[in-house]
């Protein structure tokens, strides 16, 4: 009897033990990439119970039979379903769906689906870019990005350039790349960087795009609107481009991948031009034709062409088959990558050779990307990323100091093919072998070096809230060397000249990500803090006045009027704060807000902080009960609309502080006479005014205001893809000298004084 009812006990415990099921637990991440994947969906099917997976991808259901069907579906990926059994914990793959607007997105300190967007964003992932043997990814992007324009400033390989999103804002007369035209904030794996950071720049011809290696590019996102680019404040005015490079992954084992393309650039179609004794007819038959008889009689007649027997004036000089040849390209990629889900890795090593179609241009690159990821326990993840960069141009004539001002159309031509030499004149092969580039007692070098370190955490507090921080480190290094011998000098004497630009960046960046659903309900938000410090030295030096064409590098023997330069060391900084709440409700609806508040030293006290705001919101259309009717035809059609204000600091760093001229007064004559030529007074050098450079405290931040309206569609089973965005924008308080009256004693200063539409 006492064994029976130990029996019905046990068995009565363990019905009950079946009724109330079991506690499970799993992740669910991307097939492909193995990413994790929040928000996910898990329901047991047939019943009301279900949750949504966090940042990690991780979810726990309590009291899940064996018998029971797990359900999990987001947008964007295929619903797939699974029986529970005797299984507790669970690893799950989700293959994604078909679809542009399935494809993930970033839009500044978060990844969301594109069809969740409700600004102005172009995407563009690695397969579109990859087998494309370019150096530079610029001109990439702007063939696939719509509102995008690439300004090619030199058609040397690897030479400066600019991207301009939705128009230029930038008013002047100065074509140097950094302040002539708008160009965006690069944000590469989290590290941000504006050709107004670069400050000084130009002592290097090589452009910024050009130091990343294409094929380690996993995905290019570009954002164009004022809400899409708002949460970066003031370094988004001009747009965003974020650029995430390639990481680890888990792998059975190394995966290794190798690369390689050489290519031929013929030389381009030349203009017809007429040579040496065609020339002298051709000149003849104008003479002929427009001036009388006594005319080509006088001493107006050029020499050149009436005395033909002159060796000095009976060649026939072709400087355009002297500067064009064809060229040749060559490129090698080697990728590794490999680990587990707890650690994974990837390393990739490229170097390019790429000749110009002129003579003496071209440039040679080396490139390092790696990445290592790990995490610890559950809540922790670690990523490190150390980048670096060389390259060496070779910038045919070159445009050394003092003569590279504005950066020059032509440096790579050792003339301006517009003033090109009669073919008549008689040229020296020294010259000829100068202006090709081949002189070997010419030096001419441009080399940059780039190192990028940058360390990003992040620790899951609840299941909904992560807190980020990333801290990285940014050493820019131009080098510019530059020789002329005194054989092809008219001067009879050899030039010399030298620049540097370095550049030391230290920024962090703190955060906290919000991701809660509730119901049909889902908050999502960034609250966080970045500091970014920027420090600058720049040197440049000339001279001339060497014994011996041997000695290429400046010395200690000149006299002041035989040799110039200067030196430079400035810093700014940058302190913002900055947010983003993001509203969904049934996946139909969505409404966003996005605050950013800066503060530049660049700046007066009373002007120094800004507040930047963006506001947006869409509408899923297809969702709507009514649209079921069409939606074989048009699988989803979504309408959204934004507005917003961004801004923008000048590039240079003290330009609201007045400016002194040391050991010079000024100019006797012209504009500037209310200045005295007064180099020195009773043996102290002489300090005056700058009456070009009055300070002005109350210089403020440039504004841009931005609407945008936009529609996005999908339809005949997702084979047509369309994007339409209508938008306006103006910028407002644009800085420029304004001229001052001669009475004031001074002649200009800088003042917010533009605008433009």
């Amino acid at each position: 009897m006492r064994k029976l009812l130990l029996f019905l006990v046990a068995l009565q415990m363990s019905i009950l033990s079946f009724g109330q099921g079991s506690n499970i637990q799993g992740t669910v991440t991307d097939a492909k990439t193995g990413i994790p994947l929040p928000g996910v969906n898990v329901l047991v099917k047939g019943t009301g119970k279900g949750v949504s997976t966090d940042f990690d991808g991780n979810f726990k259901l309590s009291g899940v039979n064996s018998n029971s069907i797990l359900v999990c579906s987001i947008m964007g990926y295929k619903t797939i379903e699974l029986t529970v059994g005797i299984k507790t914990s669970f690893k799950i793959q989700m293959d994604e769906e078909v679809g542009e607007l399935e494809e993930v997105v970033l839009i500044g300190y978060q990844k969301v689906r594109k069809r969740e967007v409700t600004g102005a964003v172009t995407s563009i992932k690695s397969d579109a870019i990859e087998g494309i043997p370019v150096l530079n990814v610029a001109g990439l992007i702007a063939t696939q990005v719509p509102g995008m324009q690439s300004v090619t400033m030199t058609g040397s390989p690897g030479g400066r350039g600019a991207l301009v999103i939705r128009g230029n804002t930038s008013i002047g007369a100065n074509i140097d790349p950094d302040v002539a035209y708008s160009t965006p904030l690069y944000v590469i794996d989290g590290v941000q960087t504006s050709l107004e950071d670069l400050a000084g720049y130009n002592v290097s011809n090589q452009d910024f795009l050009a130091s990343l290696n294409p094929n380690d590019i996993e995905s290019i996102d570009v954002l164009k609107d004022a809400s899409a680019a708002a949460i970066y404040g003031s370094r988004g005015a001009n747009g965003v481009i974020i650029i995430e490079t390639k990481k680890g992954r888990a792998l059975s084992k190394p995966e290794f991948t190798f690369s390689s393309n050489i290519g031929v650039q013929p030389t381009p179609s030349l203009a017809p031009m007429l040579v040496g004794a065609a020339e002298r007819n051709a000149k003849w038959d104008m003479l002929n034709t427009w001036w009388a008889e006594y005319e080509r009689q006088s001493g107006a007649t050029p020499m050149i062409l009436s005395d033909s027997l002159n060796p000095a004036f009976n060649n026939n000089v072709d400087y355009q088959g002297l500067f064009y040849k064809t060229g040749i390209s060559q490129k090698y990629n080697l990728g590794m990558r490999g680990g587990s889900e707890e650690t994974n890795y990837r390393v990739g090593l490229g170097y390019d050779n790429q000749e110009g179609v002129v003579i003496n241009t071209g440039i040679k690159r080396i490139t390092f990307n790696s990445s290592l990821n790990f995490k610890v326990g559950k809540k922790f993840r670690n990523q490190l990323i150390a980048r670096y960069t060389y390259g060496d141009q070779l910038t045919g004539q070159a445009n050394p100091y003092p003569y590279d001002g504005p950066y020059p159309l032509n440096s790579n031509l050792p003339v301006n093919p517009a003033q090109l030499n009669s073919s008549l004149f008689y040229v020296t092969d020294t010259r000829i072998e100068s202006l090709k580039g081949e002189l070997n007692e010419k030096m001419s070098t441009d080399r940059t070096y780039g190192l990028t370190l940058s360390n990003f955490a992040s620790l899951d507090l609840l299941d909904w809230l992560t807190v980020n921080s990333q801290v990285s480190y940014v050493y820019n290094s131009n080098k510019k060397n530059f020789y002329e011998p005194s054989i092809i000098r008219n001067e009879g004497d050899g030039f010399s000249s030298y620049s540097l630009y370095n550049r030391n960046n230290l920024a962090s960046d703190f955060y906290l990500s919000l991701f809660k659903t509730f119901g049909d309900h889902r908050l999502t938000g960034v609250l966080g803090n970045r500091a970014d410090y920027n420090q600058y030295e720049t040197m440049k030096v000339a001279a001339i006045g060497f014994g011996s064409d041997a000695i290429q590098t400046i010395n200690g023997r000149y006299t002041t009027d035989e040799i110039r330069g200067f030196t430079d060391i400035s810093e700014n900084a940058l302190l913002s704060y900055y947010g983003r709440l993001s509203y969904t409700y049934k996946n139909k609806y969505q409404l966003n807000g996005n605050l950013s508040r800066d503060g530049s030293s660049r700046f007066g006290a009373n002007v120094r902080w800004a507040n930047f705001y963006a506001i947006d919101g869409g509408w899923t259309i297809s969702e709507e009960p009514f649209f079921e009717p069409v939606l074989s035809t048009v699988n989803f059609l979504k309408v959204r609309g934004s507005w917003g204000v961004n801004g923008k600091q000048f590039s240079e760093n003290y330009r609201r502080y007045g400016a002194y001229s040391l050991g010079f007064g000024g100019v006797a004559s012209g504009y500037n006479t209310n200045q005295m030529n007064v180099s020195s007074y009773a043996g102290v050098t002489g300090v005056t005014p700058n009456y070009g450079r009055i300070g002005n405290e109350s210089l403020g931040w440039e504004e841009t205001a931005q609407w945008n309206i936009g529609v996005d569609v999908e339809a005949f089973n997702r084979r047509l893809n369309i994007t339409f965005d209508a938008y306006n924008k103006s910028t407002e308080n644009l800085l420029l000298d304004a001229n001052f009256p001669a009475y004031s004693g001074y002649n200009f200063a800088p003042a917010n004084i533009g605008g433009g539409t």
